[in-house]
């Protein structure tokens, strides 16, 4: 895929981070990075480090924007661990059992750490989404392998607008 898909593809993340929950600058650019994630490993069934870095830097930059405005740090840090914790232990599991590769493993503890910083309440929901289009991915798929990417990008975001649609 080229440059310029992929900047296309960021700038459609960015725009869709607007509705989404979080601060703005930390949420375009967590948001872009997924959206570049779901389309690379689509395609090629490949989620990249750098990328992944990009999602973890997305996280912990929603995490120091909360402490700058007024959050707990003690209680922010405590969230964000728990979400990359939660995400990586969770589909750790599945990874054992060869369902899935290490590159959706580290992409679940990225989602699930932003989730635990803005929408924790709404994780339950990111995860039957995930589920749901996963299994979907999986029964659609012949060869038997599929892209595990975008279904987490549509469980996070869809917990993500559930959550604004409460609040």
């Amino acid at each position: 895929m080229g440059a310029r898909a992929l900047a296309t593809w960021a700038t459609l993340g960015a725009l869709a981070s607007i509705p989404a929950a979080g601060h703005q600058i930390p949420a375009a650019l967590f948001f872009s990075t997924l959206c570049v994630l779901s389309v690379v490993d689509w395609r090629t069934r490949y989620l990249p480090d750098p990328l992944q870095r990009l999602g973890y830097l997305a996280t912990a930059a929603e995490a120091a924007w909360q402490v700058a405005g007024g959050a707990r740090w003690p209680d922010v840090v405590a969230a964000w661990s728990a979400g990359v914790i939660g995400g990586l232990v969770l589909f750790a599991a599945a990874w054992r059992t060869g369902q899935l590769g290490l590159g959706d493993v580290k992409l679940a503890g990225a989602c699930g750490a932003w989730l635990a910083l803005t929408c924790p309440g709404r994780i339950p929901l990111a995860l039957l989404v995930m589920g749901v289009v996963g299994a979907l991915g999986a029964v659609r798929s012949r060869s038997g392998t599929f892209a595990y990417g975008p279904a987490i990008a549509a469980g996070t975001y869809a917990a993500c607008l559930a959550h604004l649609a409460v609040v």
